[in-house]
């Protein structure tokens, strides 16, 4: 499938789109399954079963998990930018 970083950049991919938890991780299940059995180049692959998971996720009802939904849409929305902390070091090299 290409590991965390596909799945990350899927995720991403699909927060545009409104989906509830359980419905993300059909499209996930159905991505992955696409993946599996597709023997294609990559780039195509993915393609086609980011296609593909749109047009038949409700098949995949059944094997989605909604806490890995959840997971997932958590994911999708990235980290938050952190502030540097303010320690006493940072006044002592501001002197």
């Amino acid at each position: 499938m290409g590991g965390p970083a596909a799945c990350f950049l899927l995720a991403r991919s699909w927060q545009r789109e409104e989906m509830k938890p359980l419905e993300t991780a059909a499209r996930f299940a159905a991505f992955v399954w696409y993946t599996n059995c597709r023997q294609a180049p990559n780039r195509t692959r993915q393609a086609e079963a980011k296609r593909f998971s749109k047009e038949n996720w409700q098949v995949f009802l059944p094997v989605a998990d909604e806490g890995w939904g959840r997971l997932l849409l958590h994911i999708a929305k990235g980290r938050p930018t952190l502030k540097p902390q303010h320690s006493a070091m940072t006044e002592i090299t501001q002197w």
